[in-house]
């Protein structure tokens, strides 16, 4: 966290499900015929625990995160929505969003 000596608040707009070779790396669990069934727990709760620790170190460094998502395809929000989750931000949503 480059700028934790400054508390406040960041806006982060992102519109695609991360894939690149990075640590915040997800798979797109997109299986809609998991909905309505007993696995459909395991599309519900986040892949892995790179977010949450990013939302744990958010606080620590006194940063609230807002998340804007702009997504026409698939995104886990169930995983990215942790860091805004855990820092006291707030998730916008705008499915097929066009200027």
């Amino acid at each position: 966290m480059m700028a934790s000596e400054c508390n406040g608040k960041l806006l982060v707009f992102h519109s695609s499900l991360p894939t690149a070779e990075a640590p915040g790396k997800l798979k797109n669990r997109d299986d809609r015929k998991l909905l309505g069934t007993e696995k459909e727990r395991t599309v519900l709760t986040p892949q892995n625990q790179v977010y949450n620790q990013l939302g744990q170190d958010c606080v620590t460094a006194g940063c609230s995160v807002d998340l804007f998502i702009f997504n026409n395809a698939y995104i886990d929000l169930a995983t990215i929505g942790q860091v805004s989750r855990l820092s006291g931000g707030e998730i916008f949503k705008y499915t097929y969003f066009q200027v």
